[in-house]
């Protein structure tokens, strides 16, 4: 896989895990203690975030130490 494809795919992520977590953190609000518990308690949205973060790094690291071979 090309270090841009992986890095599409983890910003890909981010974005797709921001917006649900958005979704879960305001769906039931009924106080602002609310808000964080309800995000808190819901794994799946900050498991997704922290996976394309990590896919995103690892990308921009292999760009990093890319050897030019001629």
């Amino acid at each position: 896989m090309s270090t841009w494809l992986e890095a599409k795919i983890g910003s890909l992520g981010l974005a797709a895990g921001l917006i649900w977590s958005a979704y879960v953190a305001t769906h039931n609000v009924t106080s602002l203690s609310s808000l964080f518990t309800n995000l808190i308690y819901t794994r799946g949205p900050l498991h997704c975030i922290g996976i394309s973060a990590l896919i995103w790094i690892h990308a921009k690291y292999r760009r990093s130490v890319a050897v030019n071979r001629a």
